[in-house]
C-alpha cells in the first residue's frame, strides 16, 4: 500500500480480525462445556447491555469513523469540546494532541487526550 491511511487502516483490521479469531478460538474451545447454559448467557448479555452502552456506543462511533471519513488521523478536529490533532483512532477513544485551552492561537499545549468515540455522534 502506498497511502499512509491505507497501511494505517490494514493495521487495525488485522489486529481486529487477530481478535476475533481469539475469543472464537476459545469460544470453540469451550464449546462443549458451554451448552447448558444458553438461557443464562442471554439473560446476562441483556444485563451486560444494558451497563456497557457508552462502551457499544463508542465501538460503533469507531465504525462510523473508519467507514465514512469523518476525520483520519493528521486532521485537525473539534470532539466533545476538545480541539487537536489525531494521533490515534482506537476501538473506543480518540487521541488527540490538543491545541489552544490556556496557549493562545493554535500551538500544542503539551497535553494528549483520549476522547471517547461516542462523540461522533
Amino acid at each position: 500500500m502506498k497511502d499512509n491511511s491505507s497501511k494505517y487502516k490494514f493495521k487495525k483490521l488485522i489486529y481486529f480480525i487477530g481478535y476475533l479469531f481469539f475469543v472464537f478460538g476459545i469460544l470453540y474451545t469451550l464449546n462443549t462445556k458451554l451448552s447448558g447454559i444458553g438461557t443464562a448467557l442471554c439473560v446476562a448479555g441483556a444485563g451486560i447491555a444494558f451497563a456497557l452502552q457508552e462502551v457499544i456506543v463508542s465501538i460503533a462511533g469507531s465504525v462510523t469513523v473508519f467507514s465514512s471519513n469523518f476525520y483520519k488521523v493528521g486532521d485537525r478536529v473539534k470532539l466533545g469540546g476538545t480541539k487537536g490533532d489525531v494521533i490515534d483512532i482506537g476501538l473506543l477513544r480518540t487521541t488527540l494532541m490538543e491545541i489552544g485551552d490556556w496557549v493562545n492561537g493554535d500551538l500544542y499545549n503539551e497535553k494528549m487526550v483520549r476522547v471517547a468515540n461516542s462523540f461522533v455522534f
